[in-house]
This record gives structure tokens, sequence and C-alpha cells, in this order.
């Protein structure tokens, strides 16, 4: 026990306890300030992305942005679901996706795997897998864009797996030689420029395998092809895109997006009872098909014309 100045005894106060009261008293600014609880170690980044895909649950990543203070609120991990946010901590244009978030960065993804995505005619999605348009043409089995020539086009295709790449393919079935340039995305997000050159397969050709060699020296699952689509006349399809990695085995695509898709005019929705008979496209494409014919009809009739009169001359 204490005495005080009047003679009262006081209970012995422990030292926690005083500095309570004494907090209480004064105010809490004279105590030492407390740390905040520090930022974990990043993880690899294949193994991060392979966390945010919440074992295998989602697919076709659209963004990834770097928000190291989120940390605070989410922790080193949360799924966060189906979001619909065009900016976030000063980043604009976001898509509409699934956000997860592996510290320090949120993953926009477009897919839940759980819910088949339909093969569409002429969808971007048709460029995933092996090659499957059987000849050249305008077949619904290749991705085309929403308008011939109306703007440049691109075709950003995911992979199962990262790997260092060697060599991308371009499977052009129509209309082919705009491809000007191809990025890959490393995986923190960034956007690389690995190739950027004149279309392999000249235009005017029926159809063609466009292969551009790389060199990048990291790690990528996300190739987007870029197309010179108002130079190139015509609706410039792509059947797949392949890509070979630093060992020579052969990749293809799991999923695609597109800056636009032919798909979006071919399965507009109808009122309910009315027969939808899928829209043959591009009469402009079919009118350029007719008029390769007619010059070719014309070239053989020169050629037979000079062959006749060859032989008249040769029969003197």
């Amino acid at each position: 026990m204490q005495v005080d100045a009047r003679g009262l005894r006081l209970p012995t106060v422990s030292g926690a306890l005083a500095l309570a009261l004494c907090a209480f008293l004064i105010g809490p600014g004279w105590l030492p300030a407390q740390d905040p609880e520090p930022s974990p170690k990043p993880l690899p980044l294949q193994t991060a992305w392979r966390k945010a895909r919440v074992n295998g649950k989602y697919a076709m990543l659209l963004r990834q942005i770097k928000v190291s203070q989120d940390f605070a609120r989410w922790g080193e991990f949360q799924d966060a679901g189906l979001k619909q946010v065009n900016e976030y901590a000063g980043f604009k244009d976001l898509p509409k996706g699934y956000w997860v978030y592996v510290y320090p960065y949120w993953y926009i993804w477009r897919d839940h795997t759980a819910q088949a995505r339909a093969k569409r005619p002429w969808g971007p999605e048709q460029a995933t897998g092996e090659p499957d348009t059987p000849g050249a043409g305008d077949l619904q089995t290749a991705w085309a864009s929403l308008t011939p020539d109306g703007q440049d086009e691109w075709l950003l295709l995911e992979y199962a797996e990262p790997v260092v790449p060697s060599a991308v393919l371009v499977h052009e079935t129509f209309c082919p030689g705009a491809l000007y340039r191809v990025t890959a995305f490393r995986l923190d997000g960034e956007e690389v420029e690995v190739w950027r050159g004149k279309d392999p397969t000249p235009a005017g050709s029926p159809r063609g395998v466009s292969e551009v060699n790389i060199k990048p020296r990291f790690k990528t699952n996300r190739i987007k092809i870029h197309l010179n689509s108002k130079e190139v006349p015509g609706y410039n399809e792509i059947d797949a895109v392949g890509l070979r990695d630093t060992s020579g085995k052969m990749h293809w695509a799991t999923a695609a997006t597109a800056s636009t898709s032919y798909a979006e005019q071919a399965h507009q929705a109808m009122p309910v009872g009315v027969l939808v008979i899928p829209a043959q496209p591009r009469n402009n494409a079919q009118e350029q098909r007719i008029e390769r014919l007619e010059t070719e009809m014309k070239e053989l009739k020169e050629t037979i014309k000079e062959l006749n009169e060859t032989i008249k001359k040769l029969k003197k």
C-alpha cells in the first residue's frame, strides 16, 4: 500500500495499469506510436498467378494492376468475386470481371470456368485450340472482327501455362497480310512489344501461316497480335495462334478475347418465337471474292486467246 500527502492509503498499481491511467488522464499522444502490420514478401510471380486462378476457378486474365496498399484491407489473398468497376486506385478503363487479390496485385478475370462459354461463329474463341478451319475463305471457324476495315484490331490469347516463347505462328485463313505487331505480357502485367514488321504472309494470298521469331527473356502466357486492318481490305480472319517455346514445344490458346468480333452482329438478340437464321456476313467480302474470280477468268481468257493465236501461226 502507498500513502498520499493526506495520509490516506492507496492501492499499489501495476506498471501496465499505471500507463493506462496516465493515458486516460494525460491523453494518448505521449505514448509511442504502434507500427502498422508489415507487408509480406510478395510471392514469386508464377506462384502468385497460379494462386490468383483460385484452383482453376478463373481464366482469361483481362487486367492486372498493382495496389500494394490494399494489403491493409484485404490481407495477402482475397477472392472478391464479380465486379464492374471502371476506375480504381488511379487505374482507368478497367473491365468487368472477377477480382482476385494476391498481394500486391489485383487480377481481373473474364471467365468463371464453371460457366461454359459458347463457341460462336466468328467469335474470338474460334482462335483457341489447334487450327480447324478446313481451307481458305470466309468461314465461321475463324475469328473475324465486327467490320472489315473500320479500325485496326487486336486479338488477345491466353495459354495454359507461362513459358519462355521463341516464336508466334498466326494462322490466317481469309484476307491475310494485316499482322504488323506482337506484344507479350510479363507475369507482373506489363505489356511488352516483342515483334514489329511486315506480315510474312503477303496481302492477296488465299491463306497463310505467319511465323515471327521473338526473343523475350521472360515467361508469358498471354500473347496479343495486332492487325493493321484499315490497310488490308476485307475481314482479316484468324483461325489459331500457336506459341512455340524455347524447347520447341507448341502451345495453343485456351482462351481469347478481341477488340471486336463479328459474333456480336451474327448473334444479336431476337424476339422470342422468331426463327433466327445467322447472318451470312460480308457482302463486301463476297464481292471481293467475285471480283478476284472475274479477274482470274479475264486473265484466263486472255491466255487462251494468246494460245490460239500462237497455234494459228504455227499451223501456217
